[in-house]
């Protein structure tokens, strides 16, 4: 966060070296609902790639895949809830 100049910007950063695994591990997954005190339902797990859209689903998040390319989605028996090309088109989405 340092190098990129975002030091103290974002009030959460949230890292598997917490616990110490990679994901799809539940335990990064559960790092969202310790930080933020909210149920996996209740948070819009956002991510570029289709195989940790599918780990943060199988925890119980929503989901939202930026998927910037207009891939086909990977066959991981999940779907996302939202798919967006940009970040900027997640509020629109949510309606």
């Amino acid at each position: 966060m340092r190098s990129s100049g975002l030091a103290g910007v974002f009030r959460h950063v949230l890292s598997v070296d917490a616990v110490q695994a990679y994901k799809p591990s539940p335990a990064v997954y559960e790092l969202g609902i310790r930080a933020f005190g909210l149920s996996a339902g209740d948070i819009l797990f956002v991510s570029s790639n289709a195989w940790d859209v599918s780990g943060a689903k199988a925890f119980g998040y929503r989901c939202c895949w930026c998927n910037r390319l207009a891939a086909s989605m990977e066959r991981l028996g999940v779907s996302p809830d939202l798919e967006v090309r940009g970040l900027d088109e997640i509020p629109a989405k949510l309606g």
